[in-house]
């Protein structure tokens, strides 16, 4: 007859696995653990490897991508519909297929030069609203905000930013939707911004040889119309002269009353009244102010030029082409309503020119005010 395990052999039996499970178990987890890790990994390798292609094949939908420390997002949605990535891949955490989940890979240009990335199991980037880019340096407007002023909550980018000419250079007059502006004056809550191109190409101050005020002159009107017609959320108006010539560092010697005398921005005189001389290495750096931005028909769009008559070319640098070459009305009459026939309007000379009630060779660019809880 065989006897049976005592008490305390078995109690020794068990004591002995017990300590051999709590010597293994570590192990086979750790063991585990590097194999997910791995296999993480390598997942994150290849979502980072599919992103940089998808970049590189689009790169110019992410211009900032090229600004040190500007971040870029990349949804899975974008990389899979690209085929930069295949929906039946899993993400090893979840066991889910990426096709299921809203994940965000975040992309930088490090200082020392490199792309960094980083992966979100979250959709960021999404907020709606304008976008506003920082002045540069030397930059002589106080940043740029695309904005579409029909829906300040539309999200609006450069990428997405409606272009002001036409590919053969004739102007498109736009007035709704994702739009260009340069903000010149940032103050208490808002940023004061005007279009980088106009909206109505030509239009008479009036029809008479009397100078009228704004409110009764043709031109505001034209103005009203783009929240009439074209459905504006904010209410837009003309430029002042006055605000012209602060931006450009003021004219005390000039004055707003004399229509003999025009004014240029970066002229030489009393009352910079010779021009400069530009060209392509020294153009005005205010063409961002007169011009209807933001390309001719040269070949470079870096430079600017006014509205086209006739078909005729413009040089692009700050100098006078041909036909007429107006940019914009200010809302600045010469002198008191009927005591005489001219008020300001830009040029392509870079300068402010009284201009005849009659003539319709200005248009309107408009200028808006927006809160800057607008960008939160």
């Amino acid at each position: 007859m065989k006897k049976g395990f005592t008490l305390i052999e078995m109690l020794i039996t068990v004591a002995v696995l017990g300590l051999i499970i709590l010597i293994v178990t570590p192990n086979i987890t750790g063991l585990l653990k590097k194999v997910s890790d791995d296999k993480y990994n390598r997942f994150l390798d290849d979502v980072f490897i599919a992103t940089e292609a998808y970049i590189q094949k689009n790169i110019s939908e992410y211009p900032s991508i090229k600004i040190p420390n500007e971040k870029v997002y990349i949804y899975f949605s974008d990389l899979i519909s690209s085929n930069y990535l295949k929906s039946d891949v899993y993400d090893p955490k979840n066991k889910l297929k990426v096709s299921n989940e809203d994940f965000t890979v975040e992309v930088y240009l490090s200082d020392d030069g490199e792309y960094k990335y980083k992966l979100y199991e979250e959709r960021l980037g999404t907020s709606t609203g304008p976008t506003i880019v920082a002045a540069q340096s030397g930059e002589t407007h106080k940043g740029i905000v695309y904005l579409d002023p029909t829906d300040l909550s539309n999200t609006c980018t450069e990428v997405e930013a409606s272009a002001n000419l036409s590919s053969n250079g004739t102007p498109t007059e736009i007035k709704t939707g994702c739009m260009k502006w340069y903000i010149f004056n940032d103050s208490g809550d808002n940023y004061t911004m005007i279009l980088d191109h106009n909206t109505t190409v030509r239009v008479k101050w009036n029809d008479s040889n009397s100078n009228v005020a704004y409110e009764s002159s043709n031109v505001k009107p034209v103005v009203d119309d783009l929240v009439t017609t074209s459905g504006w959320e904010v209410t837009p108006r003309l430029i002042t002269a006055q605000e012209i010539t602060a931006i450009v560092g003021g004219v005390p010697t000039w004055n707003t009353n004399d229509y003999t005398t025009n004014y240029y921005f970066e002229g030489t005189g009393s009352m910079k009244q010779t021009l400069p001389t530009y060209s392509e290495s020294n153009r005005s750096k205010y063409d961002w102010l007169y011009n209807n931005l933001h390309k001719c028909k040269t070949d470079s769009p870096d430079y600017g030029c006014t509205i086209e008559d006739n078909d005729e070319t413009y040089t692009g640098y700050g100098t006078a082409g041909v036909g007429d070459n107006a940019s914009y009305w200010t809302s600045t009459t010469i002198g008191t309503a009927g005591s005489g026939t001219y008020m300001w309007a830009t040029f392509s000379k870079s300068m402010i020119s009284a201009t005849n009630s009659k003539y319709a060779g200005s248009g309107i660019r408009p200028v808006i005010s927006i809160p800057k809880s607008t960008f939160n």
